[in-house]
């Protein structure tokens, strides 16, 4: 509301007023965003993202690290849409059945045949 209408507490406004000035937010205004429960950022802001994730990891690719496979970038995408990040691969066959065997409950055949 403070970006918006310049109401800093809105907690002092009468309830059918800050609920009044609620409802003429915009999609995009971070209270409407924290009450639906959508990302921190914008549509906008999440497509940039993914440009400097692409990027980054464009830039790692050809570092020392990125030759080595070792310190890729954090996806700065991941965070703001507060995705949990899945890892970029495994270090050996047992590493990948330990994982799906997690990911299946228990069952480290299942799906692999």
């Amino acid at each position: 509301m403070a970006e918006t209408y310049g109401v800093l507490d809105w907690h002092a406004l009468p309830p059918v007023t800050a609920a009044t000035l609620a409802q003429g937010l915009s999609p995009y205004s971070r209270t409407k965003r924290f009450v639906s429960g959508s990302p921190a950022a914008d549509d906008k802001e999440l497509l940039l993202a993914v440009i400097a994730d692409r990027l980054g990891h464009f830039a790692w690719m050809f570092s020392r690290d990125g030759e080595a496979g070792i310190n890729h970038p954090p996806s700065i995408y991941a965070v703001l849409a507060g995705l949990n990040q899945s890892p970029d691969g495994f270090d050996s066959g047992e590493e990948f059945v330990a994982a799906w065997a997690a990911l299946t409950g228990g069952d480290a055949d299942a799906g692999t045949g």
